[in-house]
């Protein structure tokens, strides 16, 4: 039994001994504060207190979880089932926990897997702005390289009962300065999540062209119903100008 609180409250009224000796106490205005932190009552209700609860008079005071002050009826407080509960919980808090394993590592990181700056970005500001300006000149290049040569400058699709399936057509366009022969294009249908959906060869209105031409294609494709996006492989071969066509550059006069 707790010496913190009167004699034992049970669920039925006090007896006259019991209720002297609570009239005793409460005549100090003061008991030595409980170490229990729920209360619980007579009904089979549990609260939760901030801190130890204690017994001043016919009262129980005690704090809130939000902090603030509160009190219930002495004499609807279970006393005995509230310290039962609370020396539960602290002994459940007290109660060593198990350390959980230590997991081995599933996957190990080591300097090779992790990407690195290259050593020529940690130079200074001017070797980097030579570095951009390389970078910005390939791209330039790259651009130019599109559009020198044969390329695909529009396409579209259609259905053929015949052969039940789409067709693809469009048009080819030499856009370099040379003339263009033996001219071949094959065109690739792509489903949504890249899968092949068919390939096909192109027929060509021409397989020649001279610079700046141009000439229409036609691919059918027997069986596929729909496709998400083409590609085209195109081959050539150039027919470059003879040595004697070209220009010649006059030798600067000499003094």
């Amino acid at each position: 039994m707790s010496n913190r609180r009167p004699a034992n409250t049970t669920k039925t009224p006090l007896g006259p001994a019991r209720l002297g000796l609570a009239l005793a106490l409460a005549g100090t205005l003061f008991v030595a504060p409980a170490t229990a932190d729920w209360l619980v009552t007579l009904d089979g209700d549990r609260i939760e207190t901030q801190g130890p609860w204690s017994i001043q008079g016919k009262l129980v005071v005690f704090t809130s979880p939000g902090g603030g002050l509160s009190s219930l009826r002495l004499a609807d407080i279970d006393v005995d089932a509230s310290d039962q509960l609370t020396a539960a919980s602290q002994a459940d808090q007290n109660r060593p926990r198990a350390v959980p394993p230590t997991r081995e590592a599933t996957f190990v990181l080591t300097d090779n897997d992790v990407g690195h700056v290259d050593d020529r970005l940690r130079g200074s500001m001017e070797d980097r702005q030579d570095l951009a300006e390389e970078a910005r000149s390939e791209l330039k290049r790259a651009a130019a390289a599109t559009e020198e040569g044969v390329s695909v400058t529009d396409w579209d699709q259609s259905f053929d009962d015949n052969a039940n399936g789409v067709v693809v057509t469009g048009r080819l366009e030499n856009r370099s300065r040379d003339i263009q022969t033996e001219i071949t294009l094959q065109v690739l249908l792509h489903l949504v999540d890249g899968t092949l959906a068919g390939r096909a060869p192109a027929t060509l209105d021409r397989e020649i062209l001279n610079p700046r031409t141009s000439t229409t294609f036609k691919a059918t494709f027997a069986g596929v119903l729909s496709f998400d996006r083409p590609d085209f492989e195109i081959n050539t071969i150039p027919l470059l100008p003879r040595e004697e066509d070209q220009p010649q550059q006059e030798d600067p006069a000499l003094p």
